[in-house]
């Protein structure tokens, strides 16, 4: 089938790639301006990409456009793929493509749409995130559903993992998708219209890894594998400096026991981890790093007695403590000045 491709990151040019091995061919990619990337791969990857191909390149924050849209109608595509678009695409674009536009989702539609549904999924105690591929609608994350594929989730699931499912999976599922639409060997499903089995996830911000020590070990060991590398890690404050928590695990004490949340009660010096009461159960930390840090050191290396309370401040304070140190050293060297 005549293909346009549409949006952002390695993987869009990886199902590129894998589509036109396959003999369907590319009429046009689309992407935005390099200021909206966060990836590998810029608008300038694209534009290359294409050169090498004789295929065109859009540079554009706005594909609803009547120039875009004149041009897209122009070429006569069958079909288009998105991955990672920025903007809602317009009904009057969508109409444009006889078989519509497949856009990959990570998330098991109609539940978890929207934003951050990989790390949503894991902070949820989900048992399986689904990669879906389904045909766009204006409505966000809305349209009927062509393949899904599952991964399963367990207690040492990081968002790390789930990422590379994604990157590994969706030029396949693109594949696939074109194919079976195609031949007519699959037929779109409607999404269920049932509110209660909808569900909209809204967007994360690197605050929201701040633990409460209150919440039980479980509830925490999950905060810690959403925002794991790539992002910035779950963290809590030792004294007045930021302690960020990259791996832990859920111990189950065999015994009874009093301790305030955030209390250490473990230094274990064989294996370097440090146990951490919860408000249900303690919390193994397996590796940390001290913020400004680059090595990821033994929990030990940091914490150096049981005689040791995390979490005793929060982010509030520590950008006041901030605040106040940055206004000290003016103050010192307006006096140095004198």
């Amino acid at each position: 089938m005549k293909f346009i491709a549409i949006g952002r990151t390695e993987i869009l040019l990886e199902s590129v790639t894998n589509l036109i091995s396959e003999g369907h061919e590319l009429l046009l990619m689309i992407t935005c301006p390099s200021e909206q990337y966060q990836y590998e791969k810029n608008e300038n990857d694209f534009i290359n990409f294409c050169k090498k191909i004789d295929v065109d390149c859009i540079v554009t924050n706005d594909l609803n456009s009547e120039n875009i849209l004149k041009k897209i109608e122009h070429l006569n595509p069958d079909i288009g793929i998105s991955y990672n678009w920025k903007t809602l695409i317009r009904e009057k674009a969508i109409e444009i493509f006889p078989f519509g536009i497949l856009n990959s989702h990570s998330g098991d539609i109609p539940k978890y749409k929207g934003n951050a549904v990989r790390n949503w999924a894991i902070i949820s105690g989900e048992k399986r995130m689904a990669l879906t591929i389904h045909l766009m609608t204006e409505n966000l994350d809305n349209g009927p559903i062509i393949i899904k594929k599952y991964y399963k989730i367990n207690g040492e699931t990081t968002i790390q993992n789930l990422y590379d499912f994604v990157s590994e999976q969706t030029p396949n599922l693109f594949l696939d998708a074109v194919n079976g639409l195609e031949s007519g060997e699959i037929k779109p499903i409607m999404p269920s219209k049932k509110s209660e089995e909808h569900l909209r996830c809204y967007p994360r911000i690197p605050s929201d890894g701040e633990i409460d020590w209150n919440s039980s070990a479980e509830e925490i060991d999950r905060l810690v594998r959403a925002p794991s590398s790539p992002f910035k890690g779950s963290y809590t404050f030792l004294d007045y400096k930021k302690l960020i928590i990259w791996e832990a695990s859920v111990f189950e004490p065999k015994f009874e026991y009093l301790a305030i949340p955030g209390q250490v009660v473990e230094r274990r010096i064989k294996t370097g981890e440090v146990l951490v009461s919860t408000g249900s159960n303690f919390l193994v930390i397996k590796k940390a790093t001290l913020d400004g840090e680059k090595d990821i050191l033994k929990p030990t290396e940091i914490i150096k007695t049981i005689r040791t309370r995390l979490g005793l401040i929060d982010t509030s304070i520590f950008n006041m403590n901030l605040r106040i140190e940055k206004i000290e050293n003016i103050l010192n060297e307006m006096k140095g000045g004198e």
